[in-house]
């Protein structure tokens, strides 16, 4: 039986590692949604024979019994769906507010979560996937409302839309630039849940302004200045907090960043412009 489970062992470290590997390949959504695909197809064929030995194998990892093999392959399976997947995330950013990769993504994650093997097991890598898919796909989602949703016809309003933009320009400026030079999880979450409970207070301000603000925008008669600071935002919380986190791998795995992250991305969902 030993020699089963290492066989199915190396089998599944491969299809993880090819996984990984074709990530890194990938430059396009089409590349990376093949590659989740391609994953979660390959898991799936491979149920029974995880199921087979699930019992055995199990017995084996809690006893402290089984070969330096099966351990290592089943050290790096868990590493590629986790952290090692998690290091490619800001490459994939632009793409996680995509419905077709959010589908791609949530398929691989219920494969990984039901694996007969490490569903159980998988579940903190599955966490971890979740924060950081969760924080980039909130900031493409600002970002993206942020330039669409913009514009109109009671345009007293526009001074009150410029000034509560600027003042969430500003505040993600000095957010960023807290997350940059946060080096411990402690210091990473009190620059989130600093910048949370700011915009939370905005957050009845904005919504007021909210359909003001896309008449506006779809009447062409937002100022080129609202336009400018909403870029300004978008390129803070997009591709220049991307960059930064690139830095922070370790410190978003810490539960208390986890939790910390997940609260930023349910606010930044509920803005309403």
């Amino acid at each position: 039986m030993s020699d089963k489970i290492t066989r199915i062992m190396k089998e599944h470290q491969k299809i993880a590692e090819k996984y990984i590997d074709d990530l890194k390949k990938a430059d396009t959504k089409a590349g990376y949604i093949s590659a989740m695909n391609s994953c979660a197809d390959s898991i799936k064929k491979q149920y029974p024979d995880l199921e087979s030995i699930s019992d055995e194998f199990n017995t084996l990892m809690v006893t402290n019994q089984a070969s330096e093999e099966i351990k290592n392959a089943s050290m790096t399976a868990g590493a590629c769906f986790g952290i090692r997947s998690v290091e490619i995330y800001p490459r994939m950013a632009p793409h996680m507010g995509d419905e077709d990769f959010r589908a791609a993504q949530m398929n691989l994650d219920g494969v990984l979560n039901a694996n007969p093997l490490f569903g159980g097991q998988m579940g903190d890598d599955k966490a971890l996937n979740e924060v950081s898919h969760t924080f980039a796909s909130a900031m493409n989602s600002m970002a993206e409302k942020l330039h669409l949703e913009t514009a109109e016809a009671d345009t007293s309003a526009i001074g009150e839309i410029e000034t509560i933009m600027t003042e969430f320009d500003s505040l993600a400026k000095r957010f960023a630039a807290a997350v940059e030079k946060a080096d411990t999880s402690r210091k990473f979450v009190t620059a989130v849940d600093g910048f949370v409970n700011a915009v939370n207070k905005m957050i009845p301000r904005m919504k007021e302004l909210s359909e003001p603000m896309k008449v506006l925008m779809a009447q062409k008669l937002l100022p080129e200045k609202i336009k400018e600071i909403s870029g300004s935002i978008g390129q803070t919380l997009g591709k220049d907090l991307t960059e930064i986190l690139k830095d922070k791998r370790e410190l978003m795995a810490e539960p208390k960043v986890k939790k910390a992250v997940s609260k930023l991305g349910s606010m930044l969902e509920s803005i309403p412009f």
